[in-house]
This record gives C-alpha cells, sequence and structure tokens, in this order.
C-alpha cells in the first residue's frame, strides 16, 4: 500500500506541475489581472507553499504584456478589468493547500516505508532467546486519513479544471476567445455549410 502511494503522490505531483504550467497559459489566453499573483498579496497571507505558488506563475507568465490593460486594449477590449473571477483569483491558495498536503503525505509515506509493520515483531530478549509480540504496527489508518485527504484535494483541482476550461469554451467567459476555441471558420459542423 505504500508503495502504491508513493506512486500517487508522483502522479499528483506531476499533475499539479501541468495544472500549473496549463492555468498560466489560461491566463494569457484570458488576458487575465495580474494582481491576484502580485508577491506582496501572498505574503500578507503568510502561507509559504501560497507565496511559492504564486511565484511559480509569475515565473511562468514571464511578465505577458497580454495580461495588462495596455494587452488588452490591443485586442480590442477598452477600460479596467476590475477583476477576474473567484476560481482564477483563488487558483494559488487551492494549489498551495495541496502543495502542503503532498508534503506531508510525502513525509508519512517516508516514515511507513521505514518503519517496521509486521506482526509479530520479534524482539531479543536481555535472558536470551526471542519474544514474539502481537500488536497492530500493520494499520495503515495515518496513511489512508493522507491519502483521503490528498483525493479530495485532487477533486477539487479537477473541479477548478473543468470549470475554467468551460471558461475558455464560452465567448461571454472567455473574453473574446472564439466558441469552444475552434473559430476562423464559418463552416456549420452539421451541415458542413
Amino acid at each position: 500500500m505504500t508503495a502504491r502511494f508513493v506512486d500517487a503522490l508522483d502522479r499528483a505531483e506531476r499533475d499539479l506541475d501541468a495544472f500549473t504550467a496549463g492555468f498560466t497559459l489560461f491566463l494569457e489566453a484570458t488576458r487575465a489581472e495580474q494582481g491576484a499573483f502580485d508577491e506582496r498579496t501572498h505574503q500578507e497571507r503568510g502561507i509559504a507553499e501560497q507565496v511559492d505558488t504564486a511565484e511559480q506563475i509569475r515565473a511562468l507568465h514571464c511578465g505577458t504584456q497580454w495580461m495588462t490593460e495596455d494587452g488588452r486594449t490591443r485586442l480590442g477590449y477598452h477600460g479596467p478589468r476590475v477583476q477576474d473571477a473567484t476560481s482564477v483569483r483563488s487558483t494559488p491558495h487551492v494549489l498551495s493547500g495541496l502543495w502542503k498536503t503532498l508534503a506531508d503525505a510525502r513525509d508519512a509515506a517516508v516514515s511507513e516505508a521505514n518503519a517496521s509493520t509486521s506482526n509479530p515483531l520479534i524482539f531479543p530478549r536481555d535472558s536470551g532467546g526471542y519474544e514474539f509480540v502481537i500488536g497492530g504496527n500493520w494499520a495503515a489508518t495515518h496513511l489512508g486519513e493522507h491519502m483521503d485527504k490528498l483525493n479530495a484535494q485532487l477533486t477539487n483541482l479537477a473541479v477548478l479544471s473543468e470549470g475554467l476550461s468551460g471558461r475558455l469554451m464560452d465567448p461571454e467567459w472567455s473574453y473574446g476567445l472564439p466558441a469552444n476555441l475552434a473559430g476562423g471558420s464559418s463552416r456549420s459542423p452539421t451541415t458542413g455549410t
């Protein structure tokens, strides 16, 4: 069970990295406000994983000019955008919780991998010989609790991903991207005309 859990942690970390990269592309595609990723706001909250996540997002969008009022104006949007949707602004917070869960879970997995979980355990007696002690070290309740928390947070990530994907597909929510990201054609998909 521990080995499978370590594999799940590795996959979750890769998923989180992929989501973060995809989210950064989402920000540029929708020409999002950069204020939600401002280092000062995350320092004020004081959650190290959140500060790191916002920093990673800023590094990935590398100061793109599309995510500015000037960039939006060049694409025909006039007037400031006050703020983006909560799902966009709170993404560093959601991701930071998952990073913290992954770190805690990895610590638990390392501890478990280096623990004695046999039953019975055999201990040498001072007087010679061995004593067989029957216990419950094989119980993996604490790993199960980490697994449950990881599953819940990965579900939150999937819901967030679905919501952001939906925003990209709808011109009303994507700030003018083509419907279903399939613009440029006036042909009807059903009739071919």
